[in-house]
């Protein structure tokens, strides 16, 4: 019986394996479909568990996420974190508190395996709020291995009073 069990669960864990594998592969296999994963994996309401495996998966084993924070002296300060330092401090505070990052506008740039995305997002706490919270932009570099696209980075700037996003990044 022992023997019974033990061959179901070779069989299974490989099929579970190639679930996840084909998973990415369909989030992954073009730019739109991989930067609207982007948005949906770390999004939803209060108490809602995101799929960090998926977030983790769409990134480059050397991919680093970059946050432009401005400083009270007015010079910008650059945060580099990698996707799983990310994911180990913010996991917690999304889960409790609902988020939506929510893309606006999008331009993109390719040239053979290299794209960039400027993607112009706005974040709300709830589905349903009216005003975001914050809006901002993305820069996303990202690499086709000719199968699937990799995130690079994702750099990432706020909207402030002194620094608006320009209309043509607003999609109007």
């Amino acid at each position: 019986m022992k023997k019974i069990y033990f061959i179901l669960i070779l069989l299974v864990f490989p099929m579970k394996n190639f679930a996840q594998k084909n998973d990415i592969y369909e989030k992954t296999k073009d730019l739109n479909t991989t930067i609207n994963t982007i948005y949906s994996v770390i999004s939803g309401e209060k108490g809602k568990k995101r799929d960090w495996n998926l977030f983790l998966n769409l990134f480059h084993e050397n991919a680093y996420l970059i946050q432009n924070v401005p400083t009270k002296s007015g010079k910008d300060s650059l945060v580099y974190i990698k996707p799983q330092q990310f994911v180990e401090t913010s996991r917690k505070w999304m889960e409790e508190n609902g988020f939506f990052e929510n893309e606006i506008h999008r331009t993109t740039n390719v040239f053979g395996s290299n794209a960039q995305v400027f993607t112009s997002y706005e974040i709300k706490m709830t589905k349903n709020q009216v005003k975001p919270s914050v809006r901002g932009i993305n820069n996303i570099q990202l690499y086709f291995d000719g199968k699937r696209w990799w995130v690079l980075s994702i750099f990432w700037t706020r909207e402030t009073p002194n620094n608006p996003i320009p209309e043509k990044y607003l999609g109007k």
